[in-house]
């Protein structure tokens, strides 16, 4: 989440401390309206709660709502059922992006062939970036020994 400058803490500080929109205007140099969409903007960051999709990007929140996932929970126990990759649009990318982003480490996984071939499958994607490629075969390497074999 982007975090804020410091003039939207501070116009939020100076509310409730009781100044009025036109206060805050003047030390921000700001509009009275503009100080009051300053102040509006900081409360709803401070109090909306950070969605489970926050920092995925369209394709993969897409993939995951449409795999019936609603929750962090979901999506966590839906990647490490093995099941995502078969999911329709969700590809190898976004299988790596939400394991990345739900910080699933491959360990954490059982053991079981048909799970470290998917690992491998999307270790061997083009689509992944090289540092993204070797985090998935060092944790492999680390978990089952040799990548290449069963």
């Amino acid at each position: 989440m982007k975090s804020t400058s410091g003039r939207h803490k501070k116009a939020l500080k100076m509310r409730m401390d009781g100044k009025t929109y036109k206060e805050i205007g003047i030390a921000l140099s700001v509009s009275v309206c503009r100080a009051r969409e300053i102040v509006k903007k900081e409360e709803r960051r401070i109090t909306k709660p950070r969605d489970w999709t926050t920092g995925l990007s369209t394709r993969t929140i897409n993939a995951l709502k449409n795999s019936g996932i609603t929750s962090e929970d979901e999506a966590i126990k839906f990647l490490l059922s093995g099941n995502a990759l078969e999911a329709q649009n969700f590809g190898k990318v976004s299988y790596a992006e939400a394991m990345e982003h739900f910080k699933i480490d491959i360990p954490t996984v059982e053991k079981s062939a048909e799970q470290k071939d998917i690992f491998l499958k999307v270790a061997e994607s083009r689509k992944l970036n090289d540092g993204q490629r070797e985090l998935i075969l060092s944790l492999l390497r680390n978990h089952y020994g040799s990548p290449g074999g069963k």
